[in-house]
């Protein structure tokens, strides 16, 4: 409300950020307790990769008497978070804090885990990442990243996926529908499930996913710098069930059962398979 006499606007306390915000965006000079206030500058972002993981850096610039002032993400949520509105910077003065920014970006800036001076978030958050920073905020990725991005855009659907042409068999309608999403899953770093019912043939689908992966076309161009093998977990009881599909279904698949007593002299040869199939109890046990 506006008195009169005394030239005065009071506003509601929720309403001051808006206002002050605004007025600064305007040319107005703000004052509180003395100290002049400054307005946040458009947040500046890099992302870079790790190996499961995107590192999200940068801040809100200020500019001050001493020149431009970067707070970090980390402390602009910390300040955030406590309630408050403004911080302090480095010349003395108040950093209003971007208060809309922060309402639009929630979501983002409230799944990502405090490292530092910057957020992580899981390689499977790429696309929330894209999605909600824009062009003008995201101003640095790296290659990995750009890849990512790559085939967000490129994505259209899961699509049913045929075997490798070294794959001893078919597939049915439905188990190249699992391929595709088992597929899909790998493609963009994801972890997920493949659920059916029992004996409708889910080995039969990880084996050609395996097979498209070490022989097919889906083979991993890292396999040619460092040979990795993939770990399958199950019941003792059908470890050699898995051998046996697998000299079925994909001869040219390196499968090593990973069981017996002579266990350490398996472990040496690792890395000349391309699948390794165990038991629950011998991975707790040599973990």
């Amino acid at each position: 409300m506006c008195s009169s006499d005394l030239a005065t606007l009071q506003l509601p306390a929720k309403l001051l950020p808006i206002a002050v915000t605004t007025l600064l965006e305007r040319g107005w000079s703000v004052m509180a307790d003395q100290r002049l206030i400054r307005r946040a500058g458009i947040p500046r972002m890099s992302i870079s990769s790790g190996v499961d993981w995107f590192e999200l850096r940068g801040g809100v610039r200020f500019e001050t008497s001493s020149g431009e002032q970067i707070i970090g993400l980390p402390e602009i949520l910390a300040a955030a978070r406590a309630g408050k509105t403004m911080i302090t910077l480095g010349d003395g003065t108040q950093g209003m804090l971007p208060t809309q920014w922060l309402a639009s970006h929630g979501l983002l800036l409230s799944i990502g885990q405090v490292q530092d001076d910057h957020l992580r978030f899981k390689n499977t958050q790429a696309a929330l990442l894209d999605s909600l920073l824009t062009r003008q905020e995201l101003v640095d990725v790296d290659e990995k990243f750009a890849e990512a991005r790559l085939k967000l855009q490129k994505f259209e659907a899961v699509t049913p996926v045929e075997p490798a042409p070294s794959f001893a068999g078919s597939l049915r309608p439905y188990q190249r529908e699992g391929l595709g999403w088992l597929t899909f899953q790998r493609w963009f770093g994801l972890g997920g499930i493949l659920a059916d019912d029992m004996g409708l043939g889910k080995t039969i689908q990880v084996l050609a996913m395996f097979d498209r992966r070490y022989n097919g076309a889906d083979r991993d161009e890292n396999l040619t710098k460092e040979h990795r093998p993939s770990l399958i977990v199950v019941p003792r009881s059908v470890v050699f069930n898995w051998m046996d599909e697998a000299k079925r279904f994909t001869p040219n698949l390196r499968v090593q059962a990973y069981t017996g007593s002579e266990r350490e002299g398996l472990r040496q040869a690792f890395l000349e398979h391309d699948v390794i199939v165990t038991s629950y109890g011998l991975m707790r046990r040599d973990i």
